[in-house]
């Protein structure tokens, strides 16, 4: 299934680099290694000059991940074995007893066996009031005795007040979601203040739903009166770099095309596209189901800081750069939540996707306290001949003849054949489907399908599943119950043809290029167009605010900024974001063949 690649035809990337302006710094600045942080550290303690107690305090916070403890322990280390002994002080000692933090997080979690409810606390809920007083006394104590070196306050939550008021020098060590979800997967790691393995599901439920927010929010708060910012995504050698001037990066960054790195999985319905299109996916994996181009909880930022690469959370790049990166429109509606989502669904050789919906937004509100509902469309790269796309009821489906079928195959495992209520439309390489929230829907085999849509991503209801187990060997989970509650049974045959089939339409063309609508619809989040170019094409940012790109055909294109001629290579399958300060930009197409590239940004 290769491409049949044009001459001059680059790879996909999986890991690209963001450029922040600095093009050398010194060791003090930026660097990686347990030994060049150490040393770092010690510099800086002397440029802060006498202790303003009668010992130096040193914060080092982390966010919780499966590699903490040995981060903690190298990096001790490293500085014992340069600067002798001193004293440490660890925040997990004070934790909440897991029984008590499970008591508490239940009303986050709910008796729901997939969805929950966002936490809205601090990351204080997870320490004990009394064990953390008493290691605030601990502290206090020690900062009026010369004995027994440095003092350092390590783990997370080591920034939190009164603490950050004690240090001399600050450190936050953050890791990719990526990096936890992976190791999550393979059964390793436990939850912030878990001493048991809950399995995979209930691991991933409480991280999304208490552990990454409180941490997110600690950490963005925290970051800007630390001194170094440390990745550990690799705990064997961690980069670091000055926090002013990452911060300073990142609006240089913010002002310029950039690419986020792609998270891929497998499932059980995936198929082998990618595994041929993406280098470096685990050999191992049976097929890949999904690719996560843009998914902003999700992903990270690799940024150049000199020869220093750091992987860094997006969303943590968003919070400090949410107005240039959304454009000043976008930045007031969504704050700091980036509102588009571009990922691949792969079935290619693979089979169909579970027959589903999303909940509409009063219902996703309501239930969940997310701002709006993951309104979606599905863009056709590639397909095999007859592959297609379910989408809405056949016109003579009822309500209860489908709740029949459906409840049939959960209690008693018997099948029904999903084109008995859903529509199976023709897919061709090009084909837009629009699917709105309360739309019932799956992609059938055999397509790759790039699917645009809003942020809010795990709620989808499934509703049948053709009594599969998942990859493991365990029951999907179905929640029927739910998407009968927000199907829009008005959504029928003859209404899906009119209004969720989209039918391109010519916006303007110019020598060598075209751009065409998609569709504009009010049902849906975004505005999604296409650019079919042999020659250069100008758009600009200054109005819509953000747009997200995609080659979906051709070789690739050059992403050229006219402020600076900042410059940024596409190849075919590969997304690129464009900021809202960025303003005019030029594609330019590579080879001799004609390039298409997708376009979104968000309705006003």
């Amino acid at each position: 299934m290769d491409l049949t690649r044009p001459t001059g035809y680059r790879s996909y990337d999986p890991d690209p680099q963001t450029a922040t302006g600095f093009q050398a710094l010194t060791d003090d600045q930026a660097g990686s290694g347990y030994r060049t942080l150490a040393s770092a550290v010690a510099k800086r303690l002397l440029q802060r000059g006498p202790a303003r107690n009668t010992r130096q305090i040193i914060c080092l916070d982390l966010y919780h991940s499966p590699d903490v403890d040995g981060v903690l322990d190298q990096f001790r280390a490293a500085w014992e074995t340069a600067y002798g002994p001193a004293t440490w002080i660890d925040t997990g000692t004070v934790l909440k007893k897991p029984a008590v933090l499970a008591r508490e997080l239940q009303e986050f979690l709910t008796q729901d066996a997939v969805f929950g409810r966002v936490c809205d606390r601090d990351l204080r809920l997870f320490f004990d009031a009394g064990r953390w007083q008493a290691l605030v006394e601990t502290v206090q104590a020690g900062l009026q005795s010369a004995e027994g070196g440095p003092l350092f306050i390590t783990g997370p939550g080591a920034m939190l007040s009164p603490l950050r008021g004690y240090s001399d020098v600050a450190l936050y060590a953050t890791v990719p979601r990526e990096t936890i979800f992976f190791a999550s997967e393979a059964g390793i790691g436990r939850n912030l203040g878990d001493d048991q393995d809950r399995g995979r599901w209930p691991r991933y439920k409480r991280s999304f739903y208490v552990d990454w927010p409180l941490q997110d929010r600690h950490f963005f708060a925290v970051l800007p009166a630390c001194d170094f910012l440390i990745d550990m995504h690799d705990p064997a050698k961690p980069a670091f770099v000055d926090v002013q001037l990452f911060l300073e990066g990142l609006a240089y960054a913010a002002q310029r095309p950039f690419r986020v790195r792609s998270l891929f999985m497998p499932g059980i319905w995936g198929g082998h596209r990618l595994q041929h299109l993406i280098p470096g996916l685990p050999p191992e994996w049976p097929n890949s189901a999904w690719g996560f181009e843009v998914v902003a909880p999700e992903n990270s930022v690799t940024f150049a800081f000199g020869d220093v690469a750091l992987r860094i959370p997006f969303n943590l790049f968003l919070h400090f750069q949410a107005a240039r990166i959304l454009g000043r429109d976008n930045h007031r509606r969504f704050g700091d939540f980036f509102p588009i989502r571009f990922d691949f669904l792969d079935t290619m050789e693979g089979t169909n996707l579970s027959l589903q919906v999303h909940p509409p937004d009063a219902y996703i509100n309501a239930h969940f306290g997310e701002p709006f509902a993951q309104h979606e469309m599905y863009y056709i790269l590639e397909t095999h001949p007859g592959a297609k796309v379910y989408l809405g009821l056949q016109e003579t489906t009822s309500l209860e003849a489908f709740l029949n079928d459906v409840a049939r195959a959960r209690s008693q495992q018997i099948p029904f054949e999903i084109t008995k209520h859903i529509n199976a439309w023709d897919a061709a390489r090009g084909d837009l489907f629009l699917i709105p929230a309360g739309t019932v829907h799956c992609s059938g085999a055999n397509n790759l399908v790039l699917e645009i849509s809003a942020t809010p991503y795990i709620y989808t209801f499934k509703i049948y599943d053709y009594l599969r187990p998942d990859l493991d060997g365990t029951p999907r989970p179905i929640s029927y119950e739910r998407a009968f509650n927000v199907i829009d049974f008005r959504r029928k045959t003859d209404w899906v043809r009119q209004n969720l089939l989209a039918r391109p339409t010519r916006l303007a063309e110019g020598e060598g290029w075209r751009r065409l609508l998609l569709t504009d619809s009010d049902l849906m989040f975004h505005h999604v167009e296409r650019i079919e170019m042999t020659a250069s094409y100008t758009d600009t940012t200054e109005s819509d605010g953000v747009h997200v790109l995609c080659v979906v055909e051709g070789q690739g294109t050059r992403v050229v900024r006219e402020a600076d001629g900042a410059t940024l290579e596409l190849s075919y399958a590969e997304t690129v974001i464009i900021p809202g300060a960025c303003g005019p930009y030029r594609l330019d197409p590579l080879g001799d063949a004609e390039v298409k590239v997708v376009k979104s940004y968000v309705r006003v």
